[in-house]
């Protein structure tokens, strides 16, 4: 293999933590693009490369703004048949919920059993699946696969927070297909927060309105009324901080 293979090669092995650390050096303690070729077998067109796609992201660290707030678009996994999780192994259920709640995560973990019985063309999550899902969900999180959080004060298991062990605890995302009352407490929270940092004094209504505009709907129901309210009561000691929800 010729030396710029061999150099092609180890730039295509760094992981994003390793790039990361090399654009700090660059970037931040100012060390010489030539210095630091030589030390990690990379090219200045690598660094200007990792720079540019550094800079291309910039835009989603700084959406959170006090007052400001964008929402990021709500991906849905690409639905696909599965089988009956009462007729196949554990092993085959996990691995399915794991890559519904990689694409979807955040999630209530209940609308990750809905999407599973949904693809599975059953029509709801009833209390045998719910069990056999709890259970799966479970040893994936005491496994490291899976991150649960109970975001809301729930009772029900099914309604906490899950989440692949890479991905952020809190994404302010569009509602795609989601209600209101589907929405994480943390991500709803935080965009309420947002709302109220720019208007500190509105009422609930405005605030819950203002709310609603930001997902793109109109009326306020007695349900999404509810679920805000009850949002705002448990998250009422952080609206007025930068403290992480």
């Amino acid at each position: 293999m010729c030396r710029g293979d061999m150099k092609k090669e180890m730039e295509a092995n760094y992981s994003p933590e390793k790039k990361t650390g090399i654009l700090r050096k660059y970037l931040v303690e100012r060390i010489d693009a030539q210095t630091i070729c030589e030390e990690y077998g990379v090219d200045e067109g690598n660094l200007k490369q990792w720079t540019e796609q550094l800079l291309a992201g910039a835009p989603d660290i700084f959406r959170m703004q006090i007052g400001d707030i964008e929402l990021l678009e709500y991906t849905r996994w690409e639905e696909r048949p599965l089988e009956d999780p009462r007729e196949i192994k554990p092993e085959e259920i996990k691995d399915a919920l794991i890559e519904i709640i990689d694409v979807e995560g955040p999630m209530k973990a209940v609308n990750a059993y809905r999407t599973y019985v949904k693809a599975a063309g059953i029509s709801k999550v009833g209390g045998k699946i719910r069990a056999i899902f709890n259970a799966i969900l479970q040893e994936a999180i005491a496994d490291e696969l899976l991150i649960m959080r109970d975001e809301g004060d729930e009772p029900e298991y099914a309604e906490r927070v899950v989440r692949v062990i890479t991905e952020n605890p809190v994404v302010p995302r569009t509602l795609g297909p989601r209600g209101i009352d589907d929405v994480p407490p943390a991500e709803l929270a935080t965009v309420m927060r947002h709302c109220l940092w720019k208007e500190p004094r509105q009422d609930n209504e405005s605030l819950f309105r203002k709310v609603l505009g930001l997902y793109g709907l109109k009326v306020l129901t007695r349900k999404a009324q509810d679920t805000m309210e009850r949002i705002r009561e448990l998250y009422a000691d952080k609206f007025d901080s930068e403290e992480e929800l």
